[in-house]
């Protein structure tokens, strides 16, 4: 719920600010349909405020109110979410049209994702990438479109996925609004289908058919800007390099797609590194264990572990989460034999380690947790 309410109150925000831009830009132009069409979308915008701002009751935001009460602000939060979306995808949709004209005068504007409900969380909606990009030239593709609300440049890792489908999907291109090629980097997902690439016994798989396309964008202040991402054949030479992935139980396949390679985790202690810093990770736990500053030559060594507290019996509201002082003071969350993987990703963009743990009382249906560590090569 928590992650959930700040997801609402970054979609709630955006939205505000290209609900006012979009509606004084109409204003400016004299277009009547877009001002009615954004003011009849007004009072549901004042509606999705209210709900984020109900969400602050003190026994809401620490989830201690009764279940049916939680259950109801949930409900509020999801319709918050698809509201500010609908703002989103109206007003950029306008202000792309007066931008690029008759050009793209009928283009439609789509979510990223799709969530059916609250209790499930968000499904990434990938994008189409026609077959007919015979060259690394061509423009043809699918567009995303990436928002900057903040005043002043912004330089970010943008990610989206794609399905590589039977017949895979050759090489991939993003290019900006001015037709410059960005670095690509292509990742595996993960994902519960049992067809997938991974440990045996485990609930999570390792798959090779729906890809995580990482590039890094620069955007001017305010602005709404266009990168094409498409199907394209590049020479080996234009080629940069290709994403490397080492798992527990990855099979030796050095070039799957083309696009990325799959290798068993060698022996020992892994390591990330960039050009200022280098993490180590512990060879038993995984873990991080230390960061090396590279400029400066000093090392922070590190603890990392995750642990849990018991809480004091029959209480109710915020006092649920007092402590039990006849309990321990902590108590581990995972042991060793709940590692279901362990995932080094290699690349272009970034680098980056994910542990996968397995846990609870349910062999059915058990706890996971992931988590990961993630280093980023930019400039």
């Amino acid at each position: 719920m928590k992650k959930m309410v700040r997801e609402v109150s970054a979609h709630l925000r955006s939205a505000e600010i290209l609900f006012t831009w979009c509606y004084q830009w109409s204003r400016q132009k004299g277009d009547q349909q877009v001002s009615s069409a954004l003011r009849s979308l007004y009072p549901a915008l004042v509606r999705a405020r209210r709900h984020l701002a109900l969400f602050q009751h003190h026994d809401a935001i620490t989830g201690t109110s009764k279940q049916a009460v939680m259950h109801d602000y949930a409900l509020k939060l999801w319709e918050a979410t698809g509201t500010a979306r609908k703002v989103q995808r109206t007003a950029i949709q306008h202000l792309m049209q007066q931008q690029q004209k008759a050009a793209n005068s009928k283009a439609t504007v789509f979510n990223d994702f799709d969530r059916a409900a609250y209790q499930v969380p968000p499904s990434p909606l990938p994008l189409r990438l026609p077959l007919n990009s015979p060259s690394s030239t061509a423009v043809d593709g699918s567009a995303v479109l990436v928002f900057n609300p903040l005043a002043e440049p912004a330089r970010e890792v943008i990610s989206v996925f794609v399905e590589a489908g039977s017949g895979g999907l050759g090489d991939i291109c993003a290019r900006d609004a001015e037709g410059n090629e960005m670095e690509v980097q292509v990742n595996p997902t993960w994902n519960t289908a049992a067809h997938g690439v991974g440990q045996g016994g485990g609930s999570y798989r390792l798959d090779v058919s729906f890809l995580e396309v990482s590039f890094v964008a620069e955007l001017p202040p305010l602005s709404i800007n266009r990168i094409v991402v498409s199907r394209c054949e590049k020479r080996e030479a234009e080629r940069s390099e290709r994403t490397k992935v080492y798992c527990l139980g990855c099979p030796e396949n050095p070039n799957p797609r083309g696009l990325f390679s799959l290798s068993r985790k060698p022996e020992g202690a892994a390591q990330l590194e960039n050009a200022e810093l280098v993490l180590l990770f512990d060879e038993a736990t995984h873990l991080l264990r230390s960061v090396t500053h590279k400029r400066s030559g000093r090392t922070e060594e590190l603890g990392l572990e995750f642990a849990a507290y018991p809480t004091a019996q029959f209480q109710s509201g915020a006092y649920l989460f007092k402590t039990d002082p006849r309990g321990e003071d902590k108590v581990a969350v995972f042991g060793p034999d709940d590692l279901r993987e362990c995932v080094i990703t290699s690349g272009p963009v970034f680098s980056e380690v994910t542990l996968l743990f397995e846990s609870g009382q349910s062999k059915q249906e058990p706890g996971t947790f992931s988590h990961t560590v993630r280093l980023y090569h930019s400039k």
